[in-house]
């Protein structure tokens, strides 16, 4: 089964000269677990393999959380 990104987290990207940065917050706590064990940096570098060239690095701050009232923005990442 495929969930994607986008149904159980909202994400933020960002860059600053060659390093770039995705913020994935979830909805709800209950898919913090699944998201982490999921979406790690080897899948991360997989998906991204085209445009990164340089590691990726994960920094969990498992008490961030999106607010339930944004509406959510089509994505095409899946895990």
């Amino acid at each position: 089964m495929s969930v994607r990104v986008y149904d159980l987290a909202h994400a933020r990207a960002g860059d600053k000269g060659n390093t770039s940065n995705i913020s994935v917050i979830c909805y709800d706590v209950r898919h913090w677990d699944f998201l982490e064990r999921e979406l790690t940096p080897e899948r991360v570098a997989e998906a991204f393999r085209r445009v990164a060239k340089g590691p990726v690095r994960r920094y969990p701050l498992r008490n961030l959380k999106a607010s339930p009232s944004r509406s959510r923005r089509t994505s095409t990442a899946r895990v």
